[in-house]
């Protein structure tokens, strides 16, 4: 298994807390320093990101992406077939590794598609077609999704990503808005089997993403206006003759 963990220098305390899940769990765990948005330079951030300021972007939403494309990197150079990505406030189900197995026994069979397997809560999902793994747990294709606290992907996709994402203008977590461009394909482990710790009501994000939200939300409604012929046939297509015969589910 390879599983990398994205923990910030100073947080000592999640480190232990995720530390010692993967330890009772027998899991061998690889940490990946985190990047701080907030210790970036102007210069920096300029450099790493297009148009932060004018987007609503966050030192710490930028910080979070790059964190994830510092892992995204790691796999594709050293030629990882398949990861576990997880943030230190990620909580494991005690059935983690076998489904890592199915799941990777489903990705070797697809493995040249961009594929990401969202482990955590979605927003919506398809439960037509569902693919059984172990137990309870199915393999669905995913709608709607947030959240990048625990999830594997494969190499094809951790190429597309780093190649779409830098420099960086959207969240790691924009997942829905990745897919309607081909950049990946997505699919869910139902039920979940990561859920988040008490630690991640500690995270400053989302305060951060509230104070800016107006210019999140006119960056992404200028993103729909500029989508391409393509993808809204695509789209159309799919609300039309796929969407009213699928069984769609909002947890």
């Amino acid at each position: 298994m390879n599983i990398f963990v994205i923990n910030l220098k100073n947080d000592q305390e999640r480190r232990a807390t995720i530390q010692k899940q993967a330890d009772s769990l027998g899991l061998k765990v690889e940490f990946i320093e985190a990047i701080n948005g907030k210790l970036l330079t102007e210069e920096q951030i300029n450099e790493l990101s297009q148009d932060f300021y004018l987007n609503g972007m966050t030192h710490g939403v930028l910080g979070c992406s790059l964190s994830h494309l510092k892992v995204y990197e790691k796999i594709v150079s050293e030629k990882i077939a398949m990861a576990l990505i997880l943030e230190d406030d990620a909580k494991l189900s005690e059935n983690i590794k076998i489904i890592y197995d199915r799941v990777g026994e489903y990705n070797e069979k697809h493995r040249d598609n961009s594929l990401v397997y969202l482990l955590s809560q979605v927003n919506e999902y398809i439960d037509t077609f569902k693919k059984h793994l172990y137990k309870n747990y199915f393999l669905v294709n995913v709608i709607d999704a947030d959240y990048t606290y625990g999830y594997i992907i494969n190499n094809v996709a951790a190429k597309n990503l780093l190649q779409y994402l830098y420099p960086v203008r959207l969240e790691a977590d924009a997942w829905r808005f990745m897919q309607q461009r081909n950049i990946v394909k997505l699919k869910a482990v139902i039920p979940p089997a990561i859920m988040l710790t008490s630690h991640c009501e500690q995270s400053t994000l989302e305060e951060e993403r509230a104070i800016l939200l107006q210019k999140r939300i006119s960056f992404y409604n200028e993103q729909y206006k500029k989508r391409s012929f393509y993808i809204k046939v695509r789209m159309a297509l799919w609300r039309i003759f796929v969407r009213p015969w699928v069984k769609r589910i909002r947890p």
